[in-house]
């Protein structure tokens, strides 16, 4: 049998491991059991000794790292915590773990121990392999001394075989057939990490082994430690399991999706935008209707089609005779053959019965070959729909605050809006682009009383703002310092970072900047302006430079921030918000969705960013009426861009669900001692971005130095290709995953990289330019080998990416898909006679084919 992560779960959270401690002859009525008690209540005293209160332990980085990927997964942990930190809190507020039986105490007693999620099945009760991956909603699922089975949620993670759901995985819910109980022979133990805890949840693992081989007296053979993680995506365990053949399947919950949210209303009715799905899924209604009655199926959609990942496979398959199988009473392989020798369709080539009962389809090629006719009439219309035909969408993104040079964590958040934006536009949205400049509070202030100590020519001047208001001439500019503008500021802010965290003088001179600023004090405003003019020269000198101003509108928070304050006055009058004693402003909420409240109006009277955040949207709802808005900001503001929804949603500036945050993982670097930290402006670990322009430049340049082009060429060509490398590299990741940032990757002619796809498609237009003239209008399309079928058959799916990203905020999906293709027309280019095919014919054909991929 196997252990398997479908690609999908990996794709999204790559940094995912898994691993399984196997054991033989586990005999659950004979350890130890005096001993596993001891060891669970020695767990329970150490958690309780190291941590006072469950507020403490659930801030503490261990948990918070399941509690922050556990969301990503889609979990709800305000509702309900991930099992193992479940336990730790009903020790940690004085209750005692039961006894359940031995082999479940002592995972329990480790679980804690290591904080780290553990779950325990029974391998004599599986059937095929046991896998990780996203549920469809129509599974079937009975947990522990559950009475009525049930279906997970659509999107949820969930741990299966051939039979059904073994475990909800985010929260360690069991089912009763797989559970350990004290009949046990094997049983296999799954513990979820993260390659941030790697080391951690091994440990855990090999202890649980050694563990077991002590107290159940077994031999060290008789346990073995499988992984799984984004190189391992299988792991081979010699066993055989049961067999699914001829076993009556349990029903599966043939139900309509939930829809919750515009987003998954989107999921649900636009997850493919393929005719050729459309045109089989009546094909199957009429032919199941036909034999068992219009009762068995309610309505078209309900028949689930998927593309499956292998092409022998087929290039559709459908569980349908699974999910009827209850009201028919008969074995799905039974009805799936059936459903397949009823089927009588031009658009089918071949169907066939799969596994417990799966149809696999076969389609006619013609729908392949007809995509190369349809690329060269659409060109870069092609792949494109209409599913957000009629919405106008504005997203902001590449806001920064004004107060350092452009670098790596600005780009990113500068290429996923660009990106997303024009995704929007490829399914029919009217998008809008702008950007906030947040030039006011103490970030800036920090960088003008840098300016004033660092900037200037002589040591023995004052740091003094009336001096310098009348000795301008005697502080440095960028010009006189032969410094580009943007890192001439930044420098001055990372010095300035020290004496502002460790001289409290310095911190007070800073904050009552601040103050002068808002009383528009003529001598700082006169600073503020000078120091903001060079961060935006910096700015505009890279965006230009990486065609990323693309933006319809710069709002300036110094122009919102008193209308913002009118805001909170009115809401306050209308009892939206409410006054403290000390004076502040705060929110009510009420405990919505659990957002906690915020402050608007410090008691000082002073702003702070959602102040002028709820002007900054009535603005924009103003200026550009959107029907949707989006946020791309970092994850550590995923809160305050919660709570600014739903004040301005009580302010009557829309609705909360218009409003949507499209977060992203941080930029990691390897620190000294090798570990990957996140990046930070504030100790000088960003990476510049017109730093890595020019080291990737230099090494591209070594590559283009025996290729045929003049020096003024290599040098447009290497900054075209070291710009496209750095972009890539930020965009063909998962979104929300944190990313270490692999210079030597991102640059590389090989592999998942720009300059790999670079150079296929020009491979490609090479090919064109060597064929020379072809009438592509009087082509007839047809394919020979299966790389050519397996290249049409990649350009077909084009749309639904599209789609799939839209959907998802998931500029990833279109990067990858782009990768896939390179390799694909890579490999056909390998395999197949273009320019030299036998005949002309065959000739205009495959460069039809290469054309549709330059």
């Amino acid at each position: 049998m196997r252990f398997k992560i479908n690609k999908t779960v990996i794709e999204k959270f790559p940094d995912l491991l898994i691993y399984i401690p196997v054991i033989k002859n586990l005999e659950n009525t004979t350890p130890d059991y005096e001993k596993i008690k001891s060891l669970l209540k020695q767990s329970e005293e150490n958690i309780r000794s190291e941590f006072n209160s469950f507020d403490e332990f659930i801030n503490n980085s261990r948990a918070k790292l399941y509690l922050d990927t556990f969301e990503k997964f889609g979990a709800n942990t305000k509702k309900k915590l991930p099992t193992h930190l479940a336990l730790a809190r009903r020790v940690i507020e004085g209750d005692s773990m039961p006894n359940i039986n031995p082999i479940v105490d002592l995972y329990n007693a480790i679980s804690l121990k290591y904080l780290t999620p553990f779950g325990g099945e029974e391998l004599t009760e599986v059937y095929g392999d046991f896998e990780l991956k996203f549920a469809n909603g129509s599974e079937h699922w009975l947990g522990i001394s559950a009475e009525k089975a049930k279906s997970p949620k659509e999107g949820d993670l969930i741990w299966g075989d051939d039979f059904d759901v073994s475990t909800l995985s985010l929260n360690w819910r069991q089912c009763e057939r797989t559970k350990l109980d004290g009949d046990d022979k094997i049983g296999f133990f799954i513990m979820d990490g993260f390659v941030k805890n790697k080391d951690n949840v091994k440990a855990a693992a090999e202890e649980l082994i050694s563990r077991v081989i002590e107290l159940y007296s077994l031999n060290e053979d008789d346990a073995e430690l499988l992984l799984l993680d984004s190189k391992n995506l299988e792991s081979e365990y010699e066993y055989e399991t049961k067999s699914i053949k001829g076993v009556e399947i349990p029903e599966i919950r043939n139900q309509k999706s939930k829809v919750k949210s515009k987003k998954e209303k989107e999921k649900v009715e636009h997850r493919y935008n393929d005719e050729t799905k459309d045109s089989l899924q009546k094909t199957i209604f009429d032919v199941v209707t036909n034999l068992y009655g219009d009762e068995t199926i309610a309505i078209q959609y309900e028949i689930f089609l998927e593309i499956p990942k292998d092409n022998t496979h087929g290039d559709y398959a459908t569980n349908i005779a699974m999910q009827i199988v209850k009201k028919l009473g008969k074995n799905p392989r039974e009805i799936a053959s059936e459903i397949v020798e009823n089927i009588n369709s031009d658009l089918v080539d071949k169907a066939e019965v799969a596994g417990p009962g799966f149809i696999n389809f076969f389609v006619n090629t013609d729908i392949y070959t007809s995509v190369v006719r349809e690329i060269l009439e659409k060109r870069e219309n092609f792949g494109k729909s209409e599913i957000k035909k009629g919405k106008t969408v504005l997203i902001e993104h590449t806001s920064p605050n004004p107060n350092k040079e452009f670098h790596i964590g600005h780009l990113k958040t500068n290429v996923i809006g660009i990106s997303t934006a024009r995704i929007f536009e490829a399914v029919g949205a009217k998008v809008y682009r702008d950007c906030i400049d947040n030039n006011r509070g103490i970030a800036i202030a920090r960088l003008m009383w840098g300016y004033l100590e660092f900037a200037k020519k002589d040591d023995s001047l004052p740091t003094d703002l009336n001096y310098w208001f009348d000795n301008k001439e005697k502080w440095n500019t960028p010009e006189s310092a032969n410094t580009e503008p943007g890192r001439f500021v930044d420098q001055l802010y990372t010095k300035a970072t020290e004496p502002f965290k460790n001289d409290p003088e310095v911190e007070k001179a800073v904050r009552k900047m601040v103050i002068d600023w808002e009383s528009e004090d003529e001598k700082n405003w006169a600073l503020w302006e000078l120091t903001q003019k060079w961060v935006w020269e910096g700015y505009r000198n890279i965006l230009t430079r990486i065609d990323g101003l693309d933006f319809d509108k710069v709002w300036h928070e110094h122009e919102l921030y008193k209308n913002g304050k009118k805001h909170v006055e009115r809401g306050l009058k209308e009892g939206i918000f409410k006054k403290l004693d000390d004076g502040a402003v705060i929110t009510d909420f009420n405990k919505f969705d659990g957002i906690t409240d915020t402050v608007l109006i410090k008691n000082d009277g002073t702003s702070l960013y959602i102040t002028q955040d709820l002007e900054l949207t009535y603005r924009k709802r103003e200026e550009f009426h959107p029907d949707e808005m989006y946020w791309v900001i970092g994850p550590e503001q995923s809160l305050a861009m919660k709570q600014m929804f739903k004040a301005c949603s009580q302010l009557g500036f829309g609705e909360y669900e218009d409003y949507h945050h499209i977060p992203y993982g941080f930029i990691l670097a390897k620190g000294a001692d090798g570990n990957a930290k996140k990046m930070s402006s504030r100790d000088g670990t960003s990476e510049h971005v017109s730093d890595l322009i020019e080291c990737a430049k230099k090494e591209i340049s070594k590559f283009l130095e025996e290729r045929d082009f003049d020096d003024s060429e290599k040098d447009n060509i290497a900054e075209t290709i070291a710009i496209g490398a750095i972009k890539y590299a930020l965009l063909s990741v998962n979104r929300v995953s944190d990313q270490v940032f692999d210079f030597n990757t991102t640059i590389s002619f090989e592999g998942n990289s720009a300059p790999y796809i670079i150079y296929s498609y020009a491979r490609a237009n090479s090919v064109l330019n060597k064929a020379g003239n072809i009438d592509f209008d009087s082509v007839k399309f047809k394919y020979e080998t299966e790389e050519e079928l397996d290249l049409l058959k990649h350009l077909k799916n084009f749309s639904n990416e599209i789609i799939s990203a839209s959907v998802e905020y998931a500029p990833n999906y279109i990067a990858n898909y782009v990768y896939e293709l390179a390799q694909k027309f890579n490999k056909f280019y390998r395999e197949n006679q273009i320019l030299n095919a036998e005949t002309n014919e065959q000739k205009s054909i495959k460069t039809s084919i290469s054309k549709s991929n330059g």
